[in-house]
């Protein structure tokens, strides 16, 4: 290695020092983000959270209606956290989810409750 000297120094002890303090930068803003992060998350259940799905006896017609009766089987999930503007608290509205499947296919409905 040969080092290039003007008035200001070499080059070489230049690009040392930069990759040293660049080094140094991100390693201080990871632990930064990682310590941030513990704050605003909350751990997963310690027991899983198991959703049933029923298997239709007719066929489902994909219309947005939900007017089949094997949509009215079983129970729908409305076990869920909110994760914005922050994580968990109370959410405003409710959502319900219920789950059909057939020999091919999964369906999913979901009623999105609105102030509207």
């Amino acid at each position: 290695m040969f080092r290039v000297s003007h008035s200001g120094g070499s080059v070489c002890h230049k690009n040392v020092m930069m990759k040293k303090s660049l080094l140094v930068f991100f390693c201080v803003g990871s632990i930064h983000l990682t310590l941030a992060q513990d704050d605003q998350n909350f751990p997963p259940p310690d027991d899983p959270i198991v959703i049933e799905a029923y298997k239709a006896s007719n066929d489902i017609t994909i219309d947005g209606r939900l007017d089949e009766s094997d949509w009215q089987k079983g129970t729908s999930t409305s076990d869920f956290f909110r994760r914005e503007p922050r994580q968990g608290g109370p959410i405003k509205y409710e959502t319900q989810v219920k789950f059909l499947y057939d020999d091919k296919f999964l369906y999913i409905a979901a009623w999105c409750m609105d102030s509207v």
